[in-house]
């Protein structure tokens, strides 16, 4: 695994990580394709994901219950908040408060 050029061990959120698959064109992988390993842990559906989200401009409060639409890559899909686990101060990382009932501007 390779960003810009340098080899790393693991992808991290944020990183943009090229693959190159022996035996496989890279024309045979197509956008919003998703590879795993389908021997010791294949890519599966989920029930739930946890998430860090910031929200840049929003016209009202949020809280759980709340369903947006998650765009990711290629892929649309209506989530719903089940959760709001903390807030987190911008400038220092820290947690300001546990289990906020709403999250506002």
């Amino acid at each position: 695994r390779r960003v810009h050029g340098v080899e790393l061990a693991e992808g991290r959120a944020g990183d943009n990580v090229g693959v190159n698959i022996r035996g496989l064109a890279v024309t045979a992988l197509k956008r919003g394709f998703v590879i795993g390993d389908a021997t010791r842990s294949p890519p599966s559906d989920v029930l739930s994901f946890t998430a860090q989200l910031v929200v840049l401009n929003h016209p009202s409060a949020i809280r759980v219950g709340y369903t947006p639409t998650l765009c990711c890559h290629s892929a649309s899909v209506a989530v719903r908040f089940a959760e709001l686990m903390h807030t987190v101060d911008r400038r220092s990382g820290t947690v300001k408060e546990l289990a906020p009932e709403t999250l506002v501007k």
